[in-house]
């Protein structure tokens, strides 16, 4: 089995057997095409499918958070649409990825943009 693993030195995504040893980088993953394989899928009628892809989807977030993060206005709508599959085991997966993505470090805001947003807020309201 291999995972995807973030290799810190060379700013690359590696992969790397269950084992532990490290293979070669052979390049950059292709997460766009990831992405859009895991929205697909993420649709598919058998729940074992579903659950599979929503463990990806958490492992992408906890080893690539950053990058993942640029992804979120596709993915977030069809985690939202899963909360509601009939499969409890669907649903718990789910609630376990969109609990990763909301805690995600790469999504925080910045305390001063965050008074910077109330401050426009309030003056909206005006």
């Amino acid at each position: 089995m291999k995972l995807v693993s973030l290799q810190v030195e060379q700013g690359a995504t590696a992969v790397r057997t269950a084992g532990g040893e490290d293979n070669e980088v052979r390049g950059q993953l292709d997460l766009p095409s990831v992405v859009e394989v895991l929205t697909q899928h993420i649709a598919h009628s058998s729940v074992q499918t579903k659950v599979a892809v929503l463990r990806w989807i958490h492992h992408l977030y906890i080893k690539l958070p950053n990058k993942m993060f640029s992804y979120i206005d596709i993915l977030f709508p069809a985690l939202l649409r899963t909360l509601a599959d009939p499969a409890d085991e669907v649903v718990q997966q789910c609630l376990v990825v969109i609990a990763e993505v909301i805690s995600a470090p790469a999504g925080e805001v910045s305390q001063d943009l965050s008074k910077t947003r109330k401050s426009l807020q309030g003056y909206i309201f005006l």
